[in-house]
């Protein structure tokens, strides 16, 4: 995984105060590549890159690299199938320097033209693409949004565009004004839904999608690839076994490619515990990571990685952490985003990629499984939408009163259960988008969110129009909230989460599960494959059950998060208020409704962790980008 960031102008060569300003974007984004630099320049175009060297790390990898018909591209990203892909283009009279896949993906879109490209590449990237001899810009942006791009129409008439917004909206020329929308949607989902970010003029590329531009008028962004649920109700279960087993051990195997040390990250949940499986299944011997949270057995899953790890024969290396080494954390990543990221396991996330960093270059983790296979508990909703139906939306609804006198929490099992409840009897009666927003909303309803924010900002938003247009592509029922949480919510989520973090502690992380032929699988896959008995992830369970320890094969869902409630309002409560109080701060969020949500919080009124961790995400971004707003 690499950096990289760019500018083409309308017109005229490239002026020494934007190669300044792009010199210094690229150096902002060296976490990214650590292992080397390189810059290029021709006409109105220029690009930087930062290496982070996975596949030849020989200067024959060197980036931006030029091909001879005149495209020179800036890549971040693996292309998996490269070593075919060579053979292929070999054949058809394209010779190679080195052994890298940036020379391959180079060489098929300058032989097969972009299209083609695409259509047979397999891996995860964002790459520029400039024609040298028209200084066409092409910016793409891989299928399920695995690496991230962003771009803006600079306030000098270029086009800029980088790995992450936050070196972007530092460096370049771009009108910072914040977008209120965009920032209320922030803080009731904790993330901000492509192609929009808090900044009016600034956009991020979405998943699946490309841009061209020219320099003349404005850039135009299309859809190159969609994904599209074609539920396959004669599917037999143990075709569907035996064709998701395949393709599984297919990934990995591909995926286990490298010329740097490689582990994997192993929580003790089913979906990292099932990949170390296959991977040692592959005969390889394996370093396996985890970290665990102190003195917090709801939240700490540790014991689970060890049992995994002794069952496989793993090297594990366990991190066990506490409110001391969370704080230093948030220091070094929360508030390195370009936007605010309220998703309280971007912190274990990035501790443990940095536990990971100190012994290898790659890991390959879990991540993306739950999106395709049905895994997140709130996923319940739609089985008692179908199973009761009218009756069971009635019974819900009565039943809120009394949910409303009960205390919920996220720190005990009988406050979790109530917490749960709640939002299930929230969110049944609804359809389609608002459905979806409540199931995501750091508080239920949405517009409690809203009234955390200073006055001058609060307003009332809609859902995001990507996912009502996914809803509109499946259906109103588990497909539909599939497709959009795959649309949305991993790509601007979850899979923004893993590249900051990982990228703060400059690790690679791979996802097979997101592997091209095992999502088009998932979209096939009837829903009696996907959820059971309330249950989700039931074909993975079946695949990789004979592989992991009797205990796991049925043990519930445990998400990948720490006490972000309990400790930011007790033992990381002075950060968490020096943070809400600073000058930046205030001027985004309502310090008085903040403190009055503490307080339902600490009296288990309302289980607030995502909605405390976001109003601090808020904060602490506020004070890092002060300077620059």
């Amino acid at each position: 995984m690499c950096g990289f960031a760019g500018l083409v102008r309308r017109e005229g060569p490239v002026a020494a105060d934007q190669r300044r300003r792009l010199a210094a974007l690229g150096a902002a984004l060296e976490h990214r590549g650590p292992d080397d630099a390189g810059e290029w320049s021709s006409g109105r175009a220029a690009l930087a890159f930062r290496r982070l060297a996975i596949r030849d790390p020989s200067p024959a990898g060197r980036q931006p690299m030029r091909h001879e018909s005149g495209l020179v591209i800036a890549y971040n990203g693996e292309i998996y199938n490269a070593d075919t892909l060579r053979e292929a283009l070999r054949d058809e009279g394209e010779t190679f320097r080195g052994r890298s896949d940036t020379e391959v993906l180079l060489a098929a879109c300058a032989r097969w033209g972009l299209a083609t490209a695409l259509e047979r590449i397999r891996g995860m990237y964002a790459f520029a693409l400039v024609d040298e001899r028209s200084g066409a810009l092409t910016l793409v942006r891989d299928r399920l949004g695995i690496k991230p791009l962003c771009w803006a129409l600079g306030e000098d008439g270029a086009l800029w565009f980088a790995s992450e917004l936050g070196p972007l909206m530092r460096e370049a020329p771009v009108d910072r004004r914040l977008d209120p929308d965009a920032l209320a949607t922030c803080l009731q989902l904790g993330f901000v839904p492509a192609p929009r970010t808090v900044f009016a003029a600034a956009n991020v590329l979405p998943a699946g999608h490309l841009l061209r531009w020219d320099g003349q008028g404005a850039p135009h962004v299309e859809r190159w690839w969609e994904p599209v649920p074609r539920r396959d109700e004669g599917l037999a279960e143990r075709e569907a076994c035996e064709r998701l087993d395949a393709l599984l051990r297919t990934a990995v195997e591909r995926q286990l490619v490298a010329d740097v040390p490689l582990g994997a990250l192993l929580s003790g949940g089913l979906d990292s515990s099932a990949l170390c499986a296959l991977i040692r299944e592959s005969g390889r011997e394996l370093a396996t990571f985890s970290v665990g949270f102190e003195g917090e057995p709801v939240f700490d899953e540790s014991h689970w990685a060890r049992a995994v790890a002794a069952h496989l024969g793993t090297r594990h290396v366990p991190f066990v952490v506490g409110p001391a080494e969370v704080e230093q954390a948030i220091l070094d990543v929360i508030g390195t985003p370009g936007q605010p990221l309220g998703d309280p396991s971007l912190v274990p996330t990035f501790l443990v990629a940095r536990l990971a960093r100190r012994q290898v270059t790659v890991v390959l983790s879990g991540d993306g499984a739950d999106e395709l296979f049905a895994g997140y508990d709130k996923y319940r909703v739609e089985d008692v939408r179908q199973r009761f139906g009218r009756a069971g939306r009635v019974a819900l609804a009565a039943m809120r009163p009394l949910l409303a006198r009960l205390p919920e929490s996220r720190t005990g099992r009988a406050g979790e259960t109530v917490r749960r409840l709640r939002r299930l009897a929230a969110t049944v009666p609804l359809d389609g988008p608002e459905r979806w927003r409540t199931l995501q909303a750091v508080l239920a309803p949405p517009s409690r969110a809203v009234a955390l924010l200073a006055p001058a900002l609060r307003h009332e938003t809609a859902p995001p129009e990507p996912v009502a247009r996914a809803l509109a592509a499946a259906d109103d029922g588990l497909s539909g909230m599939l497709l959009a949480d795959l649309s949305v919510t991993l790509p601007e989520r979850m899979l923004h989460k893993v590249d900051l973090a990982s990228m703060a502690a400059s690790l690679e992380v791979r996802v097979p599960f997101l592997d091209e032929e095992v999502v088009d699988l998932a979209l096939r896959l009837p829903e009696r494959l996907l959820r059971r008995r309330g249950r989700g992830k039931w074909i993975l369970r079946r695949v990789a059950g004979p592989r992991l320890p009797a205990s796991m094969r049925h043990r519930p869902k445990q998400g990948f998060e720490f006490p972000a409630g309990r400790w930011l309002t007790g033992a990381l409560a002075d950060a968490f208020r020096d943070a809400i109080r600073s000058g930046p701060a205030r001027a985004l969020v309502d310090v008085d409704a903040v403190e009055r949500l503490v307080e339902d919080h600490r009296s288990r009124r309302v289980a607030a962790d995502r909605a405390l961790w976001s109003v601090f995400a808020v904060a602490v971004w506020a004070a890092r980008m002060h300077p620059y707003v």
